[in-house]
C-alpha cells in the first residue's frame, strides 16, 4: 500500500489531500478532507479525471469533514463519492484495531491505536483533523505486520 498526503493532481495549485493506492488488489482510496471549507473549481470532478486512465482499478473516493457534512454540488458526485465525518473514520479504525492479531509484529501498531483511542475520548473534545490520518496510518502499519508476520 503506497500512501501520499497532498498528492498533486495537473498542476501544482491542485492536491489530492490523502491519495492511497495497492498495485496488487487495483484498488486506489482517494480522500479529501475539508475542515472550513468546501470544494471549489471543479475539485471533485478533476480527481476523478486525474485516475481516468485506471479504467479496471476500483476507485474509492472519500469526501470527509468533521461532521459529515456533503458539498453543495454533491448532486454531480453522489454516484462516486461518498461522505464521512470523523467520527465514521474513527468507527472503521477501532473496527480494524479489532481485527490485529495480538502477535509482537503488531504490538506497536495495537499501542499506538489504543493510545490514540485513550487520549481521543479522555479529553471529550472534538476529535481534530488530523483523525483522519488513522485511516493511511492503520492501513500501512497493519500491512507492513502482515508482510513480516
Amino acid at each position: 500500500i503506497a500512501v501520499v498526503t497532498e498528492k498533486v493532481v495537473h498542476n501544482k495549485e491542485s492536491r489530492i489531500d490523502i491519495f492511497m493506492e495497492s498495485p496488487s488488489t487495483k484498488t486506489v482510496l482517494v480522500i479529501e478532507n475539508k475542515v472550513f471549507t468546501t470544494t471549489h473549481n471543479n475539485q471533485l470532478a478533476r480527481y476523478e479525471e486525474e485516475l481516468s486512465d485506471r479504467a479496471d482499478w476500483r476507485k474509492i473516493f472519500v469526501y470527509l469533514t468533521p461532521l459529515g457534512d456533503a458539498p453543495y454540488d454533491f448532486e454531480k458526485y453522489r454516484d462516486n463519492w461518498c461522505v464521512f465525518s470523523y467520527e465514521t473514520i474513527l468507527r472503521i479504525v477501532r473496527d480494524i484495531a479489532k481485527k490485529i492479531p495480538n502477535n509482537k509484529q503488531s504490538a506497536r501498531l495495537k499501542f499506538l491505536l489504543e493510545d490514540y483511542f485513550a487520549s481521543e475520548f479522555a479529553e471529550n473534545t472534538p476529535m481534530q483533523s488530523n483523525s483522519c490520518l488513522l485511516i493511511p496510518i492503520t492501513l500501512k502499519l497493519l500491512s507492513s505486520t502482515q508482510r513480516h508476520g
